[in-house]
């Protein structure tokens, strides 16, 4: 017998033992999964625990009180209770005593991937967007009590419009005019669920930001002072009107059922669990500095130098138009931060100065036309504090704030910006990986040369013959197939690499930045003409109030 019919015979009765203990295998897992259904079915239900995921119970300010039950995916409204799963079969047979197996925890809202997003960008018809209007406002900051009596903040929200999907979802039907006017109060949790399942929903879309938390406010319980919240509702009125005038994020369902004074809305917010966006911050600045700074260096140290320059000449000027925004707008917040701060210290010193004058007319309280003297002036100096200080408010208030929202609002723009560089990064690695793959596909498919040594020869003649399927010329067969396996795939990765860098740079060139200048030139166009008339205001009060002054007070000197 030639020595290969030898191996030959030998592979053939491993071939045969391994089938064997193959069916074995089979037959006990079989009767394992007859014994134990419900432990098989509870084992595959078992999910990653939710200790990332944040309790939104404990926020009297921010949140409604959430159920113990949550959701999976952000765009559903409700949740199937556990309780209504089929009954599970029973063996007939008594079964051993099983181990108590832990309870399901639910999962974590799983964001959509890159490709899943553009998909629904594109599902979601934007002719509504010419065809109907949305016009949405937050003002009447009211402090109500939720069932457990805590205080909160609630926000008025008044929507005209003749959007037929909000008229399906709103309780009142009189049309006037064809338009529907839906009054509805949402808190500032309300405003984070929809922010958060926006975010989820449309990741590679510029989506507003909401107004920071102030965790120092919540400390000294501060979070009901009146300036406060002005703040946070010209922050929310802007964030409303922004998404009200985009094309995607106004037609999305989520922000109609928002706007709508439906129940639906209610039910989702209990039954959706979401992470915290301000859980990147629960570390305050500092920890934000520092893992930013982290993990810019170790992404800098491990990406080559030239993936990480920009070629896009669009995205080079956005990039340096945004630059110079902000610029100024950081030079006119310090500016009129100063410029306010010396209002209202004039508005202490002209209150002190009239408290002073009223003390001057004591020393003259037998003379009556003196002491009218001195209190009309008194209440001139005293409406003249007013008037600074209400200036005052207004600046900082609303002009200032406009300011930093609209700072916020290039930051995460820039962000979406750093998100199409990373994608460009991915895919120059990608190219750079199929690179090195065919190289080493070309250099394994070469032919071996004819000046190798005849002992060479000699072992590789031998190793080809072995039986072994591990070594020898099917070793080198197996690798050549996990090679063209392999570039297949990361061939295709970058065909969806190359359609979604195109989508996302065209998605910021043609609508994300001309809609984002759109935008912030109206807001700090709108910013400005409200403080010179505020303005306008102050100063001619102003002028009223002293010329009747004199006047009273030349008449009365005359008299004398």
């Amino acid at each position: 017998m030639a020595s290969e019919d030898q191996f030959t015979s030998i592979q053939w009765d491993r071939d045969e033992i391994d089938q064997k203990k193959d069916l074995n295998d089979n037959d006990d897992n079989e009767d394992l999964l007859i014994n134990f259904p419900i432990e098989e079915e509870q084992e595959s239900l078992n999910e990653p625990n939710e200790s990332n995921l944040k309790d939104n119970d404990n926020e009297h300010d921010d949140n409604q009180p959430a159920s113990n039950e949550s959701n999976d995916d952000p765009s559903n409204s409700l949740i199937i209770s556990s309780e209504s799963q089929p009954p599970k079969a029973q063996s007939p047979e008594p079964q051993p005593p099983k181990p108590q197996l832990p309870k399901p925890q639910p999962q974590p809202t799983v964001q959509p991937t890159t490709t899943e997003e553009s998909d629904l960008i594109y599902s979601i018809d934007t002719s509504f967007f010419d065809k109907y209007a949305i016009k949405s406002s937050v003002t009447h900051p009211n402090r109500d009590l939720d069932t457990n009596s805590k205080p909160f903040i609630s926000y008025l929200i008044t929507t005209t419009t003749n959007h037929p999907e909000l008229l399906k979802l709103s309780k009142e039907k009189k049309l006037k005019d064809d338009y529907l006017t839906i009054t509805v109060r949402r808190r500032y949790g309300d405003f984070r669920y929809l922010y958060e399942s926006l975010n989820n929903d449309f990741p590679t879309v510029l989506i507003p930001p909401l107004p920071s938390k102030s965790n120092f406010k919540y400390l000294t319980g501060d979070t009901f002072s009146i300036d406060f919240v002005n703040k946070r509702l010209h922050s929310l009125d802007r964030f409303i009107r922004f998404i009200t005038q985009h094309r995607i994020l106004s037609q999305s369902s989520i922000f109609h059922l928002f706007l709508s004074d439906s129940n639906d809305w209610s039910t989702f917010t209990t039954s959706l669990k979401i992470k915290d966006i301000n859980e990147s911050e629960s570390g305050g600045i500092i920890n934000k500095v520092v893992n930013e700074e982290i993990t810019d260096t170790v992404m800098n140290f491990l990406t080559s130098s030239k993936h990480k320059k920009e070629t896009n000449k669009d995205i080079l000027e956005i990039n340096d138009k945004l630059k110079k925004l902000y610029e100024n707008l950081l030079k006119l917040n310090n500016l009129f931060t100063k410029s306010n701060k010396k209002h209202l210290e004039l508005s202490h010193d002209y209150e002190l100065f009239s408290q002073q004058i009223l003390k001057l007319s004591n020393i003259k309280n037998d003379d009556s036309e003196i002491l009218n003297n001195f209190k009309f002036f008194s209440e001139s100096l005293d409406f003249f504090a007013k008037s600074w200080n209400q200036l005052y408010k207004h600046m900082d208030e609303s002009f200032l704030v406009s300011l930093k929202d609209c700072s916020r609002y290039i930051i995460q723009l820039k962000n979406l910006i750093e998100l199409l560089q990373n994608k460009n990064i991915d895919l120059k690695v990608l190219q750079d990986y199929l690179k090195k793959a065919r190289n080493e596909l070309n250099a394994i498919g070469k032919p071996q040369s004819t000046n190798s040594s005849g002992i060479n020869r000699l072992i590789h003649d031998t190793i080809s013959t072995s039986a072994t399927p591990t070594i020898g010329s099917q070793q080198t067969d197996n690798k050549i197939n996990k090679l063209e396996n392999k570039v297949k795939s990361i061939e295709n990765e970058i065909e969806k690499q190359i359609k979604l860098v195109g989508d996302l740079t065209n998605q910021i060139i043609n609508q994300e930045f001309p809609n984002f200048k759109r935008f912030t030139d109206q807001e700090l166009k709108n910013s400005m003409i409200n403080l010179a008339d505020e303005n306008i205001k102050f100063y001619k009060n102003l002028i009223e109030k002293f010329d009747e002054t004199e006047i009273k007070l030349k008449e009365r000197l005359d008299r004398l």
